[in-house]
C-alpha cells in the first residue's frame, strides 16, 4: 500500500511488517507482527490521526507449525503509538510418535499409493511439506483404525 505521505507498507516473511520510502526506498520502520501478514494493508484517518491496518494470521505451514495457536489479530498502528504486542509464544512441535504399522504388504503398499495419488502432492511426501497445508504427521489421531474404502 502507498500513502500520499510517501510511504510504502508491505508485509513479508517471517512475520514483519514494513514502511519504506517511495522515493528512495529507505526502510523507515519494521515490526514483528508475530504472525504472517495476510492481504495487503489499509490506511484511514480519525480525528486528524492516521492509521494503518493490517491483519497478521497463521504460522505458515512448514514442518510442524500449522498446528500451532494462530493468535490471528488486526495490528493497527499510527505514529508515535504506544501499544505493544504480548511476549510471543514459543511453539515446539510435538514430537512425532506414529502407530505401529497394520496389515499386511500389499495394503500398506495400497494406502502408499492412494496417499500420493491424492494427497501428497499438498501434504507432502516422505516427511517434506513445502506448502500452506498441514503436515499430517502431526495431525491428531483418532484412535480408530484406519481401514481401506474397500474394505
Amino acid at each position: 500500500m502507498t500513502t500520499a505521505g510517501n510511504l510504502v507498507f508491505q508485509g513479508g516473511a517471517p512475520r514483519t511488517f514494513w514502511a519504506f520510502r517511495a522515493d528512495t526506498g529507505e526502510r523507515v520502520w519494521t515490526t514483528d507482527t508475530q504472525a504472517n501478514i495476510v492481504g495487503g494493508s489499509a490506511t484511514y484517518m480519525i480525528g486528524g490521526e492516521q492509521y494503518v491496518a493490517v491483519v497478521a494470521a497463521g504460522q505458515g505451514g512448514f514442518g510442524g507449525t500449522y498446528w500451532a495457536p494462530n493468535h490471528a489479530r488486526l495490528l493497527v498502528y499510527k505514529v508515535g503509538g504506544k501499544a505493544v504486542l504480548p511476549e510471543a509464544e514459543v511453539y515446539t512441535p510435538p514430537s512425532l510418535n506414529p502407530p505401529p504399522e497394520f496389515g499386511d504388504a500389499a495394503l500398506l503398499a495400497q494406502g502408499e499409493g492412494n496417499y500420493t495419488s491424492h494427497c501428497a502432492s499438498c501434504h507432502g511426501n516422505s516427511g517434506r511439506v513445502s506448502s500452506v497445508f498441514p503436515d499430517l504427521r502431526y495431525a491428531a489421531r483418532s484412535g480408530a483404525p484406519m481401514r481401506s474404502r474397500r474394505s
